[in-house]
């Protein structure tokens, strides 16, 4: 869509209306009645996406570009953004920076749970630099381009957890209502059970007497796994042995890469130090192994050690191509392009390793699925022939 029929859209020479009051840090309902709290608090506590925020910066840039003043820009946000929350966050952001003289990456701040540091370093960058509608456009960009790669590995996990949760369904309604019943039936009638029909008269069993202890079983182990990962040692190996999953891991690593990479190209082209691009980096690449490499990196290049030599040492995370493509940037002092190149070198190799893995699953997928029909079908159905003989 062209900029001017998207600013057309926008009316802009009507006048802003005021449908959202919901100012953080201004509205009190603390004497509405419980069913706003109740709507406050569902609204306080919603979800914002990575699309919503790529969608709010690429908007806020167009208007800013085209000479519309930021804080006007941000009341016209308030009343064409659809997520709630977002939209009392924007109305809260145009009330600061209006009212309160604060800039915009500043009223940012107080939202860390929806900005990350990343983004509020590249809006601060751009405001410093006078290049605020540029920094805009790039980071909704990059936030788009994570999106769409997050929208690429969900589809390709649509097909076989589909598959999965559908053969566990039907699982269960097997052991749960079928098998007692032949259970009976066979007892009834003195049939003797082959091998493979004892073991599913017994997992029927033990599911019908012990389904409590599964549940809390499985509840228990939810919660102890959730603890361990919350403290400092369990992220980082849980985070270390995912990427070093069979298939898993590799993508992983190449998802992490181009995270790393497309912040590299943003922050650079803002200006900021590289040291404050890695520790900013670190802390939004989301794994605690990639975090603290780059935590560890930044305190060598803070001491003259170049980046590329620093990364070298971590070949798991950092492959020796993506090593030596920063290489040739420190050299030629284009680092924002070459990692421009890497990102998408390496989004391609991640649409074609999802391809190839899909291409081995399915039919895997078949197989098992055949294979445990079968298994479940003999298990039944041998007994029954078997008493049918002898009739």
């Amino acid at each position: 869509m062209a900029t001017k029929d998207l600013l057309e859209q926008f009316n802009l020479n009507s006048e802003v209306t005021d449908n959202e009051e919901v100012i953080y840090g201004v509205y009190d309902n603390r004497k509405s009645n419980v069913f706003v709290r109740i709507n406050d608090f569902l609204i306080d506590h919603s979800k914002i996406n990575i699309k919503d925020k790529s969608y709010f910066f690429y908007l806020l840039a167009v208007m800013v570009d085209s000479g519309i003043p930021l804080v006007k820009a941000l009341k016209v946000l308030v009343d064409r953004t659809e997520n709630k929350r977002l939209r009392r966050i924007i109305a809260t952001i145009a009330y600061n920076m209006e009212n309160k003289g604060e800039t915009l990456a500043r009223s940012m701040e107080k939202f860390v749970d929806i900005f990350t540091e990343s983004e509020i370093g590249i809006v601060k960058s751009g405001e410093e630099s006078g290049q605020i509608d540029k920094m805009l456009f790039k980071l909704a960009k990059q936030l788009e381009g994570s999106y769409e790669l997050s929208l690429e590995i969900k589809g390709a996990l649509i097909y076989p957890v589909t598959v999965i949760s559908a053969l566990i369904v039907a699982g269960a309604i097997v052991v749960i209502f079928v098998v007692p019943k032949l259970q009976t039936f066979f007892t009834e009638n003195n049939v003797s059970l082959p091998l493979p029909t004892e073991m599913l008269m017994n997992i029927s069993g033990f599911f019908a007497v012990y389904w409590w202890a599964l549940c809390l079983i499985i509840i228990a182990g939810i919660f102890l796994g959730n603890f361990y990962v919350s403290t400092d040692s369990g992220k980082f190996k849980w985070h270390y042995y995912l990427l070093k999953t069979p298939l898993i891991g590799s993508i992983l690593i190449k998802v992490y890469i181009v995270r790393f990479v497309r912040l590299l190209e943003v922050l650079v082209e803002s200006g900021l130090p590289i040291t404050k691009i890695l520790k900013t980096s670190a802390e939004a690449i989301g794994n605690e192994v990639y975090k603290r490499k780059l935590l560890d990196t930044a305190e060598q290049v803070s001491e003259g050690v170049k980046l590329s030599d620093s990364l070298a040492g971590a070949s798991l995370i950092f492959p020796e191509s993506l090593v030596e493509m920063l290489r040739v940037g420190e050299s030629s002092a284009s680092i924002d392009k070459s990692a421009s190149k890497m990102a998408n070198h390496f989004e391609r190799e991640i649409g074609h390793d999802l391809k190839n893995i899909m291409a081995v699953l399915e039919p895997a997928m078949i197989i098992f699925i055949g294979l445990a029909i079968v298994g479940m079908a003999f298990a039944i159905m041998s007994p029954i022939f078997s008493l049918s003989s002898m009739v």
